[in-house]
Parts: structure tokens; sequence; C-alpha cells
């Protein structure tokens, strides 16, 4: 699993978790009292922190 850190024009900053680089935001928003939907906004400055997440959780040997 990789992780990414990116900007989403209507959720700010989000933690993504996925094997490919994302391209889109997948933030639920409520639309309804009882629909969600994703936001599915373009995402920019897509940042790859796969190795700051497992350093933290300890997985990464050096």
């Amino acid at each position: 699993m990789k992780y990414w850190m990116a900007k989403c024009s209507s959720c700010g900053q989000v933690k993504i978790a996925q094997k490919s680089k994302p391209a889109t935001c997948k933030c639920e928003k409520r639309t309804g009292v009882r629909s969600v939907r994703r936001c599915g906004n373009a995402l920019t400055d897509i940042e790859d922190i796969t190795a700051k997440v497992l350093t933290a959780q300890g997985e990464l040997s050096l």
C-alpha cells in the first residue's frame, strides 16, 4: 500500500491510501439526509508520503 497527501479544491488537504497515484478526491460528501457521494474533484500537489508513514509505524527498516 502507498500513501499520498494531496489538495482538493473543496475538501482541503487529504490523505489517501492506495497502490496507484490518485487523480481525484475520494472524500465522502453528504448530499442529502440519506445520500452520500464521493467528492470527485481533481487533486493537486500530490505527494508520495509512503516512507514517512511506514517510518512512523516502524515498518521501514533503514
